[in-house]
């Protein structure tokens, strides 16, 4: 049991040496867990009636810790292939597929790590494991072969890429290493310099969609529009900070209407190109359009954008509805008049600070509370512009000369 162990200590930290000695070389390399070599002793053993126990532990051990060294290396690239990407951007999924190889490739490293991951997925021998689990009856059986899905595509979309980036002057690798330097530019850039960024990052989409015939799957190009979107979001989310609602609206309004303004302009790139992606195809060649909903990859953004403009009006609101502390009224009903402001004024700014001290995130386009207290603070404002308009004619009637009405 303590020799177990201790070979297990030994393997981890074998693993972790040379998965940091690839890092140091801009490489993935991937080590083999603890127990693999025992996978083909407890393959012949699956034929028997009788189960090494401890076999079959020892291997469970060493195919799940296999997958966990595989979900690390990829981000689980599961999500790559569905739709359920993370809210946070997650711009490693897409450089799997983009950055990863060409970058091995551009800067000369040959394809070591392609073809370290390449032996991984040959020694792991998927296929057997998956039967082997079967045969066993393991209680890990349904976890496996989801995973073993997982890692099925990966080894597809490996050996894809490997052909398609074979030779660095193809016309598909080009696409590849321009849009991995504008994922990475647009990354990296301020939000003022992100709509001149855009158009080139969406332009490299369509030249990958027309030239690269296995990228031509709209779930694949939907993926990669929802990580601009996740990018977008967060760089907005960045740019804006902790949303305040205090009396001076000036600054958090500027930065509001110029992330709408990003947010518009993407989408009016993505509906311009959507247009004319026939001009990619070349002559003779099939035409195919995006035929993909857009909500299948605007989804969410369309959710934050209109999380925005809710905020927006809040403050645009609170720039006009805040002057009124200012307003004097004259003659005899003066005083009881500027009452009547002074309690419109108090009422309103309490249903607006009330933003400022909720514990939620108000730009989360999931957060419930949030559209309860904006219908809340909506239907307050009604009622207290119907007791503005009130007081303000009241006083107009008051006046008894053009020249004070107008002077009003």
């Amino acid at each position: 049991m303590v020799e177990e162990d201790v070979l297990q200590q030994v393997y981890s930290l074998r693993g972790t040496v040379y998965r940091m000695w690839g890092q140091l070389r801009g490489q993935t390399l991937l080590p083999l867990p603890f127990g693999f070599e025992t996978l083909k002793e407890a393959e012949r053993l699956a034929l028997n009636t009788l189960i090494d126990l401890s076999l079959l532990d020892i291997t469970e051990n060493s195919v799940f810790c296999f997958v966990f060294i595989y979900c690390q290396a990829f981000n689980v690239s599961l999500l790559f292939y569905s739709f359920q990407l993370p809210y946070l951007p997650n711009i490693k999924i897409t450089i799997f597929v983009l950055k990863f190889f060409s970058f091995n490739i551009r800067e000369g490293t040959d394809k070591d790590a392609f073809q370290s991951l390449l032996l991984f997925f040959a020694l792991f021998s998927l296929q057997k494991s998956k039967s082997f689990f079967r045969n066993l009856q393991s209680k890990y059986i349904l976890h496996f072969c989801q995973s073993y899905q997982s890692m099925e595509r990966t080894v597809a979309m490996v050996g894809m890429m490997s052909n398609i980036l074979e030779v660095t002057e193809s016309a598909y690798y080009r696409p590849f290493v321009r849009m991995c330097t504008d994922f990475e530019a647009l990354e990296s850039a301020e939000l003022s310099e992100a709509t001149a960024l855009l158009e080139p990052l969406i332009h490299c989409i369509c030249i990958l969609w027309a030239k690269c015939r296995s990228f031509r799957k709209p779930d694949r190009i939907v993926t990669l529009f929802k990580e601009v979107t996740n990018l977008l979001i967060s760089m907005v989310r960045s740019f804006i900070g902790v949303v305040g609602f205090q009396a001076e609206t000036q600054e958090p309004l500027f930065k509001i209407r110029t992330s709408i303004s990003l947010i518009e302009k993407y989408r009016e790139l993505f509906d311009k190109h959507r247009q004319k992606i026939s001009e990619y195809f070349e002559e003779g060649q099939d035409i195919w359009t995006w035929e993909f909903h857009p909500k299948q990859a605007f989804g969410r953004l369309e959710k934050f954008l209109t999380r925005l403009q809710e905020i927006k009006n809040i403050f645009e609101i609170a720039k006009e509805f805040l002057k009124i502390e200012k307003i004097e009224f004259g003659g005899p009903k003066g005083k009881v008049l500027g009452t009547k402001i002074s309690a419109i004024y108090s009422e309103f700014n309490e249903s607006y600070t009330a933003f400022s001290i909720a514990t939620y995130d108000c730009l989360d386009p999931e957060e419930l509370q949030f559209i309860e207290g904006y219908k809340q603070f909506c239907n307050k404002l009604k009622k207290l512009e119907q007791r503005l308009s009130l007081v303000v004619s009241q006083a107009l009637k008051k006046t008894q000369t053009p020249e004070s009405f107008f002077k009003f």
